[in-house]
């Protein structure tokens, strides 16, 4: 679990930023001093205790969220759907017994294959979603605005993704590139992902590298699940096997390199932005490794701002690419 403190529903402050605005209490002086340090652990104590029963209430809330709320694809994604299921079938089958508990399939929103440009966002592994479809609860989660009890805005892995996503659609509308503004173009994430399959079809893909779902209760990658999923040859073929499926025109990673080895891209990333590494190679689609979409990091500066930078270099590559798809070369 990642604790944030809200600026606003957009933004989160950086931890950096709240030392700063603690160390600026007035007769404070960036010393702390505390009398009753015994006081001080005990209440510590008790408030990890309430943040434990926060998090087991909300897996039990975003148990019941995704009951009422049914997925509708189009007849463009059936396909891609039929192909997906067929896919995890084998892939499940061929794993032992205690993995197959774990599994969890993941994939694209309903509207993905009615976009011109497809957006692929890559993560590590899901929390506590053994047995279950990860972007079918994202999508009923972002019908209702809610990821358990976090809103769509408060839930940084997320909006993130719907941030960036809607950058590039909007950057990639016209003859020219012109990368939405921050403060006046983005509307909030809740907004973005509530339209999500709906009148104006926006959508992207979103897979986790390990199908193991994490239920540790730990929030940190499960590492002795993850690295052995990840780096097993069978595992590694079909997650490209996947991303074939999909098929995407770009590729955003949640600080996730080992992609790069995976899809056998042979040219070292271009590091230019430091908080966005791209990698290029003609017959592979356009790969920008970004921060942990989780990370206690600015959205604007850490996120967005740098996908845009980016993009502003290899947009066009982006855009040729799906031209060429959708019969346009």
């Amino acid at each position: 679990m990642i604790m944030e403190i809200m600026i606003n529903e957009k933004e989160t402050l950086n931890i950096d930023d709240v030392k700063k605005a603690f160390d600026a209490f007035p007769n404070c002086g960036g010393v702390w001093k505390v009398d009753n340090p015994q006081g001080v652990v005990a209440a510590l104590e008790v408030f990890c205790a309430k943040i434990s029963d926060a998090l087991e209430s909300q897996r039990v809330q975003e148990k019941e969220n995704i009951r009422n709320v049914g997925v509708k694809y189009g007849a463009e994604d059936e396909t891609m759907l039929g192909n997906l299921n067929k896919l995890f079938e084998q892939w499940e089958n061929g794993l032992a017994a205690d993995e197959k508990t774990l599994f969890n399939r993941d994939g694209f929103y309903p509207g993905y294959n009615h976009q011109k440009v497809k957006i692929l966002f890559v993560g590590r592994e899901a929390c506590y979603m053994a047995g279950k479809n990860y972007t079918e609860f994202m999508y009923a989660s972002f019908k209702k605005g809610y990821v358990g009890k976090w809103t769509v805005n408060q839930y940084p892995f997320h909006r993130r993704q719907a941030y960036i996503a809607y950058g590039i659609f909007k950057a990639l509308e016209g003859d020219q590139w012109r990368w939405p503004s921050w403060n006046t173009d983005v509307p909030w994430a809740s907004e973005i992902c509530k339209g999500v399959g709906g009148k104006e079809k926006i959508s992207w893909a979103f897979i986790n590298l390990s199908k193991l779902s994490n239920e540790t209760g730990d929030w940190r990658t499960d590492s002795n699940r993850y690295w052995p999923f990840v780096k097993k040859e069978e595992n590694q073929k079909r997650l490209k096997d996947q991303i074939g499926i999909l098929n995407p025109d770009i590729i955003i990673g949640g600080n996730v390199p080992e992609l790069a080895d995976i899809l056998d891209y042979k040219e070292s990333p271009n590091i230019d932005n430091a908080n966005c590494y791209a990698y290029y190679e003609e017959g592979l689609p356009l790969f920008l490794n970004c921060y942990h979409f989780a990370a206690i990091k600015s959205d604007e500066k850490c996120f967005y701002e740098p996908v845009g930078k980016v993009l502003e270099r290899y947009g066009d590559i982006v855009k040729r690419g799906a031209r060429c798809r959708n019969g346009g070369c």
